[in-house]
């Protein structure tokens, strides 16, 4: 399916969020979001395209998390952030 079709998920930030917290971007089969070439995942901070490393040491915004579907930020969260993800279709 994830071959077909552009997935997207949005996920509202209602408490404080460390850095290199493991957030669930909600997709319904997750494995699309980590299985995924990283050219067809965008992630979305308040509007603001964020760039993916490979891991903590990569010093980019975000990097895979601890299981499928979740991701780390480099820095904290707040109240009211808005994170958007894109899968596009492959």
């Amino acid at each position: 399916i994830q071959a077909q079709l552009v997935q997207k998920a949005l996920v509202a930030i209602t408490a404080d969020v460390n850095a290199d917290t493991d957030i669930d971007l909600t997709f319904g089969t997750d494995a699309d979001w980590t299985d995924a070439d990283p050219a067809q995942r965008e992630l979305y901070l308040n509007g603001q395209l964020l760039a993916e490393g490979a891991n903590s040491g990569a010093n980019k915004d975000w990097y895979p998390g601890a299981s499928a579907g979740r991701i780390k930020l480099e820095f904290a969260l707040a109240p009211g952030d808005i994170l958007q993800a894109i899968l596009r279709a492959g």
